[in-house]
């Protein structure tokens, strides 16, 4: 079964490009080295950035396709203390989506 997890995230103020860079060089490789069933990963940057509901904006989306649940997937990486983090990364604005 394959699915598909969104990720939409955002950099914290003024940390766009090292923001890129850790989540493409470092995030991504990490998470397809810790996890197999990560088939493909691709990041988009969002030129305005975006909002689902004003609480929060997201300049940048993931899509995780996995060989797998994505939901269980998310738990996993989400609670992952081996993943590496970044100081660029604003983790309150992630948001998810399973399909």
């Amino acid at each position: 079964m394959s699915a598909t997890l969104v990720v939409f995230a955002a950099a914290t103020s003024g940390a766009d490009e090292e923001f890129r860079r850790w989540y493409d060089d470092v995030h991504i490789p990490e998470v397809r080295a810790a996890y197999p069933e990560v088939q493909s990963v691709c990041r988009y940057d969002m030129n305005a950035g975006g909002s689902f509901d004003g609480s929060f904006t997201f300049d940048s989306v993931a899509l995780y396709s996995v060989e797998g649940s994505s939901e269980e997937l998310w738990t996993r990486m989400s609670t992952d203390r081996s993943l590496s983090t970044s100081g660029t990364f604003d983790y309150r604005s992630v948001r998810v989506a399973f399909w």
